[in-house]
């Protein structure tokens, strides 16, 4: 069952989010800090009270997966159009959760609530070395639009 999370959610989306802290921080040591201090009570009070948030978990035997996203839109220039688009901040599922199919059901019901919100589209960030999750995405109909290129220096 996918529904909005709630405060009573909070130790489970810490472990959850401290899940996601640790996988990101592997990947990208020179980018992700690991640290115990993912989210604070008062951040969840705020994103649950932000109509332009989407926080909803997935509720099997307890939360096992949740996603964090928002609608963005950017006014147009004379150099761009305008648009409107959901982004994934996060999304996790737990470990003894994954492959059952909790992450797609995530994304398609926050394309949902994004449409509704006027997002012409879904877009996030993944880590080029995530092989999981870039399978994940590509299964659930993500395609690369855009590379992010970095030089140590």
């Amino acid at each position: 069952m996918i529904r909005k999370a709630k405060p009573e959610d909070y130790k489970p989306l810490v472990e959850l989010f401290m899940i996601e802290n640790e996988h990101n921080a592997a990947l990208a040591p020179d980018v992700v800090n690991r640290t115990k201090d993912v989210l604070t009570e008062s951040e969840l009070t705020e994103i649950l009270s932000d109509d332009n948030q989407y926080l909803y978990v997935v509720e099997q035997n307890g939360v096992a997966g949740v996603l964090l996203g928002n609608v963005v839109k950017v006014e147009g220039k004379r150099w761009n159009r305008p648009r409107s688009y959901g982004y994934v901040e996060e999304l996790v599922v737990a470990e003894t959760a994954r492959g059952q199919g909790y992450a797609k059901s995530l994304i398609c019901h926050f394309e949902a609530w994004a449409k509704e919100h006027g997002a012409e589209s879904v877009e996030l960030h993944v880590w080029a070395n995530n092989s999981v999750a870039n399978q994940c995405y590509a299964k659930a109909g993500f395609k690369s639009k855009q590379y992010l290129l970095s030089k140590p220096l």
